[in-house]
């Protein structure tokens, strides 16, 4: 868990301290900070390009476990971490349209990394998932933001484990995807 706090707190500290941002024009990514409901948690995305940005997510996941010989369903809260590096790719396109996409508000393709950190008393595993996603992102001009991203994805983890559905061993392939609404904070 200390890792994790302090590679979160590394990043932002690498976020917070890249210069020469340019200015924000048309469909150029921008700084956007976000509070999200579905899973709750805060989000900051930061430019390191034109199109290019960096987004870095702590939130709360519910962690649902059946064991195999056992009737009772367990329900948890656990954190997580999630980082993706976006390339903003349809821009200018909604601009000729005279749509929104100040906040961000296009679609992406992006590198995934998600670190679930479960607490050990309960048994549970802590996963990792990495992929690729394509998402879209559209933050309203009255603060209503809406991220959804899917794609193939890697789950990786230390040790196999046996639930309900079966003995899983990792690593294996699935689905990667999110859905968030939230607000986003800051200036209009």
């Amino acid at each position: 868990m200390k890792q994790i706090i302090s590679t979160f707190c590394c990043c932002l500290c690498i976020l917070y301290t890249h210069a020469q941002i340019k200015k924000i024009s048309e469909g150029n990514v921008e700084s956007v900070f976000k509070v999200n409901f579905l899973t709750p948690g805060i989000a900051y995305e930061h430019p390191v390009s034109k199109k290019v940005s960096v987004y870095a997510e702590v939130n709360t996941t519910l962690y649902i476990v059946k064991y195999t010989f056992s009737d009772n369903i367990n329900a948890y809260v656990t954190p997580n971490f999630n980082v993706q590096t976006r390339y903003y790719f349809n821009g200018e396109k909604r601009i000729e349209k005279n749509k929104r996409v100040e906040k961000n508000s296009m679609n992406y393709v992006s590198l995934y990394f998600e670190k679930n950190v479960a607490r050990n008393e309960h048994n549970l595993p802590s996963l990792t998932k990495l992929g690729v996603v394509w998402g879209m992102q559209r933050n309203q001009p009255g603060r209503f933001s809406f991220d959804f991203n899917i794609g193939p994805g890697i789950l990786l983890n230390k040790q196999s484990i046996n639930n309900y559905y079966g003995y899983y061993r990792y690593p294996y392939f699935t689905i990667l995807g999110d859905l968030k609404l939230g607000i986003w904070l800051g200036k209009r």
